[in-house]
């Protein structure tokens, strides 16, 4: 199943996907930026689903805010891989 957060704050550019999940990067790194945080969050939430073969990603608009999302659970391609095992162990 696909887990959303809408935000209505601040659009990230899509120039910014590509760092959005390093670990300590902010898109506002200036010393006078309005929120405070270390960079980590979105790290650190992304290692975790990596773990459960899973993967973040968020779609960003003026009109819409930002979106994050990411699947839990088995997806097409996990149920599809865990077929082809059975049969070969049941072969």
């Amino acid at each position: 199943f696909r887990i959303t957060i809408n935000n209505m704050g601040t659009v990230i550019p899509i120039s910014e996907k590509s760092r959005l999940f390093s670990k300590f990067y902010q898109t506002d790194s200036t010393d006078k930026r309005a929120k405070e945080g270390s960079g980590l969050g979105l790290y650190i939430s992304q290692k975790i689903l990596e773990q459960h073969t899973s993967k973040m990603d968020f779609n960003s608009t003026e009109e819409e805010g930002t979106t994050f999302f990411f699947d839990l659970g088995n997806t097409d391609e996990d149920t599809a891989e865990t077929a082809q095992e059975d049969a070969i162990s049941n072969s």
